[in-house]
């Protein structure tokens, strides 16, 4: 690897850094906005906010740890992938 080539590596690197950061503040955003205005509760299948973020853990999957991090930085609490409806 050129000295060039690598500095477009970690230029790179950079870069999607930036993305999961925009991406993480998004997150968040929505997360606050769900709190906030109490959304989940125009849904009769969930009867808590946890219960809704559960649900968006166990539609995340193996790709939660992003979400979780951000639920819990939000909400304070760590709800358990959970189905629709459980």
């Amino acid at each position: 690897m050129t000295h060039e080539e690598l500095h477009d590596e970690l230029y790179d690197l950079a870069e999607i850094s930036a993305q999961i950061a925009g991406l993480s503040r998004q997150m968040r955003d929505r997360i606050e906005r769900l709190q906030r205005d109490e959304l989940w509760t125009q849904d009769p299948g969930f009867t808590s906010l946890d219960q809704a973020l559960g649900h968006a853990l166990f539609l995340a999957a193996s790709e939660a740890p992003p979400l979780l991090e951000a639920i819990t930085a939000v909400t304070g609490t760590t709800p358990q992938p959970s189905p629709y409806g459980s």
